[in-house]
């Protein structure tokens, strides 16, 4: 095997190339280095610049802008003349900081840079922090994150926009040949929708879970909230968007307790529909002709009492009124958004995808009927032919081109992206076609022929976990995908241990390693993730999560989904035998966190649920007054080294939490959180007033135990979603984003 090329050679050459404006040199020797490292240095940015100048069109002529610049100047001479006497000579008064973080940081740090910390309370700018982040790895191997949507530009059809599950929203401007994050602004990086105003294309408009609706007006560079007049954006299954293809600043929203209306392109929403009318919308779509006519999916429900009961529903005044036009009792995925589309030239075929299979209704809804049973995730109408559909159904795409009499299947590299959740056709050519997953899809010929297009989009969600035994040894479980590496030299390289299993617990003593297998059943490896044995679970499926006491070898212990208690299981003796423990109710996702002194303390922190024990989980008592949804992440409580009663807690969409009664009550703590939607929180052993806090919009670290953060996002190379943080016994900080690992370092 060849030497790997020298990338900053190449980088080197590559910017002489620039300077002599070599531009086609430049460009090839661009490309050459973003085939080996798709993140280096600005590499991408400045191939997307040379790009995007060689698509310059009537508005790059220089001789145009001169003329405009001068009639510019003449106007702007004009003005000013006209202003000047009515102008005060008073002198400006200076921006005054109230409050600097300065005084947070140890005496060696030394401020570097102007103030720039958002927050979400009204509060003065701090000064920056002098730390920096390091990429040391850039997780070439992971799975990349699930693609949630895709959009693309109606007069540029290079232009492209995917949103994911937990790393945000991506742009490529060359028709997904590669991608760059656009997530400045953006406080939450669960995607569920995204719209493209046809008047203006640099207007975009994305819904995002639990946290409503973000608006963009110059192509993704910056977002920012639309949200008023919106109230309870809901459970992660809602919030998406609709946009009248009559009216680009009409839209509709669909939130947990209603539909919602704008008319001003997001200034104002007002509620036109109560949910309990008839349940949850999960998609609501337009007629392509006539805006009064509304259809939606509403969610499905298997409660007696929730009249959420699926189908489709149809409205002929604009949303205030409904009724179900049919497929009641069909249960859809309650997830996704791409389960129903309308052909764009009658609005009179309407296409369901559903557990059941594929329904169609060819008279906008009067009558129905079966087109086969295939289970599909997305699917996708044409626009320029209502009887040519799309349909993502597990690691192939079906197509049909008339109206589902007939489907041929399609599997060539669909195994790279893994289940569909996303199609898009180009509005241009309705030959080129995107198909998102793990990853993106692409084909120029219909559907025939696919070719992956998935460079620099980010990775799935990581954990990492620290050995404590070893202190240049991490790991990483990559969640959805059941990959699980090890580093043994400080997260510089990692090694693949085992694929198709769940969640990490290290033995006190390092004698066992432990995962969960996806069905049932424990896997324990003695030899440090090298082999792996099954140990026999002996339930029913349903595991939530393992734990390994910290003082106590060879205690195990696993959360349990199921209809009646024991929640909770205890083994002694490394999972061959078991014990149900009692006193947790049902819980879940429930995590386990231990007090650092005996391991005595025990807390289960769930989805929404806490338990707390003072016997190592022999008895257990409910937390009181948790503050709103906790992280689903891994490391969403620590637990003060100092004092087992005073714990963080991160949440989705309240910041950070604060108990100092050992979860008996709490209070938010979020004073310099740009987002509130926190992922991971980190103590510093040695200095534990000095913590970590990672989420949807980046790192923060706090030095006065919490009560006040900066912001800490250089070098995440604009990929600004953490998803988890660890910091060792020296105090070394490693983070997990979509970008891969990176460690902080003094600036």
């Amino acid at each position: 095997m060849g030497q790997p090329p020298d990338l900053e050679r190449l980088y080197q050459e590559a910017q002489t190339a620039l300077g002599a404006k070599d531009f086609e040199r430049a460009r090839g020797l661009l490309k050459q280095v973003l085939l080996v490292d798709e993140n280096y240095r600005d590499a991408s940015k400045l191939l997307a610049g040379l790009v995007e100048q060689q698509r310059r069109r009537w508005y790059g002529d220089w001789r145009l802008w001169g003329i405009v610049g001068a009639i510019v100047i003449v106007v702007m001479g004009v003005i000013l003349i006209a202003k000047l006497p009515s102008q005060s000579s008073a002198p400006t008064q200076p921006l005054i900081i109230t409050t600097s973080i300065s005084t947070l940081i140890p005496a060696s740090h030394t401020p570097s840079s102007t103030p720039k910390i958002p927050s979400p309370t009204p509060s003065a700018m701090p000064t920056s922090i002098p730390l920096v982040w390091e990429r040391l790895w850039m997780g070439e191997k992971l799975a990349r994150d699930n693609i949630t949507a895709i959009v693309i530009d109606p007069t540029d059809p290079d232009i492209l926009y995917v949103g994911t599950q937990h790393a945000g929203i991506y742009k490529s401007i060359n028709g997904g040949s590669s991608w760059q994050p656009v997530q400045l602004g953006l406080a939450r990086a669960w995607i569920h929708s995204i719209v493209i105003d046809p008047v203006d294309p640099r207007t975009l408009y994305t819904s995002v879970s639990t946290g409503g609706v973000y608006k963009t007006t110059d192509g993704g560079e910056n977002w920012f909230a639309v949200n008023e007049g919106i109230v309870d954006f809901g459970w992660d299954g809602a919030g998406s968007l609709a946009l009248d293809p009559q009216d680009s600043q009409h839209l509709l929203f669909t939130a947990l307790n209603g539909l919602f209306e704008t008319r001003n392109g997001g200034e104002k929403w007002t509620m036109i529909i109560d949910s309990h009318y008839r349940g949850c919308f999960l998609s609501v779509k337009f007629h392509p002709l006539n805006s009064q006519i509304i259809y939606a999916a509403p969610r499905f429900s298997d409660s007696s009492e929730d009249k959420s009961q699926g189908g489709i529903s149809k409205s002929e005044d604009g949303g205030r009124t409904w009724e179900g036009i049919g497929l009641e009792g069909v249960k859809t995925h309650d997830r996704q958004h791409q389960i129903f589309d309308i052909d764009q030239q009658s609005g009179n075929l309407l296409y369901v995808t559903s557990n059941e299979g594929i329904f169609a209704s060819r008279d906008g809804g009067g009558t129905w009927e079966i087109l086969n049973e295939d289970y599909c995730s997305s699917i996708a109408v044409s626009p320029d032919d209502g009887n040519v559909v799309y349909c993502g159904s597990g690691g192939r795409i079906l197509i049909t081109d008339d109206g589902g009499i007939a489907w041929r299947s399609i599997e060539e590299n669909f195994s790279s992206i893994g289940e569909s959740s996303a199609i898009a056709v180009s509005p241009q050519n309705a030959q080129v076609l995107f198909l998102g997953g793990q990853g993106v899809l692409a084909s120029n010929d219909g559907g025939d022929t696919w070719e992956e297009r998935s460079s620099g989009l980010g990775a799935g969600l990581i954990e990492l976990t620290l050995d404590p035994l070893d202190a240049s040894a991490l790991y990483l479980d990559q969640r959805g995908s059941g990959f699980l590496y090890r580093s043994l030299d400080n997260g510089q390289s990692w090694a693949l241990l085992y694929s198709g299993a769940r969640d990490l617990a290290l033995d006190s003593n390092g004698e066992f390693l432990y995962r969960l297998e996806w069905e049932s059943g424990l896997l324990r490896s003695a030899n440090q993730g090298q082999s792996w044995e099954v140990v026999p679970w002996p339930m029913d499926g349903g595991t939530f999560a393992i734990a390994a006491h910290p003082k106590q070898s060879r205690w195990v212990y696993v959360t349990y989904g199921r209809d009646t208690p024991p929640y909770l299981f205890l083994s002694k003796d490394g999972g061959d035998n078991w014990e149900g423990v009692q006193g947790i109710e049902s819980i879940f996702d429930g995590r386990l966190y231990f007090d650092h002194d005996l391991g005595d303390v025990v807390y289960v922190f769930g989805d929404v649920d806490a338990f707390r024990s003072e016997d190592s989980g022999r008895t257990w008592e409910r937390c009181e007054n948790l503050i709103g949804w906790n992280s689903q992440n891994y490391s969403r409580l620590v637990v003060d080294p100092r004092d087992s009663n005073h714990l963080i807690l991160a949440t989705r969409g309240e910041g950070l939490s604060v108990s100092e009664d050992g979860c008996r009550s709490w209070q938010s703590s979020n004073d310099g959180l740009g987002s509130l939607f926190i992922n991971t929180i980190a103590y510093d052993p040695k200095e534990p007033d000095t913590l970590y806090a990672g989420g949807d919009s980046g790192a923060y670290v706090s030095f006065d135990g919490g009560q006040s953060w900066g912001e800490i996002n250089d070098g995440l190379l604009g990929a600004t979603v953490v998803y988890s943080i660890v910091v060792d016994s020296e105090s070394n900080v490693y983070a997990a984003t979509p970008y891969g690992i990176f460690k902080l370092k003094v600036r």
